[in-house]
């Protein structure tokens, strides 16, 4: 029986910092351009599948099951 995914907790999404943005060693607010970010629109992260269940929200191997 597959349960809820210990990942992304049935979303089936992780949330990943902007690797143009924020996806840096030396990330400081201060040091962001003036400019939206066209990948995330400024908000400094973007949503992705998520590697654990692939979207489906559900952990079916029994090793990520809880």
């Amino acid at each position: 029986m597959s349960k809820e995914c210990p990942a992304c907790h049935g979303t089936g999404y992780i949330l990943e910092d902007c690797p143009y943005c924020r996806n840096t060693d030396s990330f400081e607010f201060e040091n962001l351009s003036s400019v939206t970010c066209k990948n995330c629109n400024g908000k400094g992260y973007h949503e992705d599948t998520c590697p654990i269940c692939n979207g489906s929200g559900f952990a079916e191997n029994e090793e990520y099951a809880s």
